[in-house]
């Protein structure tokens, strides 16, 4: 039994990509089940903190193409970014659900958040 981020999954293989993803797909992961040998392929979601390595300021996004995204950040295709970068990724979280991503996007937004975020990346914080 593999316990992951408060889910049980029972019996169950991740199988990862051995390429890296080009900018133009989504990242999908493959789950098979030792019991029935089926799969089931699904897109991952996104939430993502990036630092401008010109400012030092970050910022919290969503996505559902973290690459492309942090690609489009880099080419000022973002008005919240433009003009700061180059951004640089630190920080991510992968979600199954769309509106779980959403929520914690929400939520790392928010004081508790960012609180929550100083702590969890204390020592990158630390060797800066």
């Amino acid at each position: 039994m593999l316990l992951l981020r408060g889910l049980v999954l029972s019996s169950l293989v991740f199988t990862w990509q051995a390429t890296q993803p080009s900018a133009e797909t989504t990242p999908a992961v493959a789950i098979r089940d030792d019991h029935c040998g089926m799969y089931d392929s699904f897109s991952m979601f996104y939430v993502y903190v990036i630092e401008s390595e010109s400012t030092g300021s970050w910022y919290i996004g969503y996505s559902s193409d973290l690459r492309a995204r942090v690609a489009r950040h880099n080419a000022n295709g973002n008005a919240s970014t433009s003009g700061q970068g180059p951004w640089r990724l630190i920080y991510y979280e992968a979600y199954v659900e769309d509106k779980d991503a959403r929520g914690r996007e929400k939520f790392l937004k928010s004081g508790s958040g960012w609180k929550f975020l100083r702590k969890q990346m204390v020592h990158y914080l630390e060797g800066r």
